[in-house]
């Protein structure tokens, strides 16, 4: 289970790269989320949250950017829906079930190169 602290810095990825469409660093979430925390301190949490699957690393270089397993936390648990329009809800859902289908591709392909 994710602490108070993980949960919320996950919600602010996802909604960062739903805005930037980009991979999204520690130091984003200081400047613009957590304030009260070190860079440090939020890339090690990143760190937890990519090793337990919410969140992936594009590259070695790269910001994180939400695993499917991270959209259906956020969609379940971390959205406030009352703010958020049927619209943007339908986008959510769209995009995680874009990825969703990219990772079965990817592990369909990858077993049967195994085979």
């Amino acid at each position: 289970m994710l602490d108070e602290r993980k949960r919320k810095i996950l919600k602010e990825i996802v909604d960062e790269y739903i805005d930037s469409a980009e991979p999204v660093s520690s130091a984003v979430i200081v400047e613009k989320y957590e304030q009260d925390i070190s860079s440090a301190t939020v890339r090690n949490d990143m760190a937890e949250l990519e090793k337990a699957g919410y969140l992936e690393k594009p590259h070695t270089s790269a910001g994180r950017i939400p695993s499917a397993k991270g959209y259906r936390l956020y969609v379940d648990e971390l959205l406030k829906y009352d703010n958020i329009s049927l619209e943007e809800i339908k986008y959510i859902q769209e995009k995680l079930e874009t990825k969703a289908n990219r990772i079965r591709r990817t592990y369909k392909n990858s077993y049967n190169n195994i085979i």
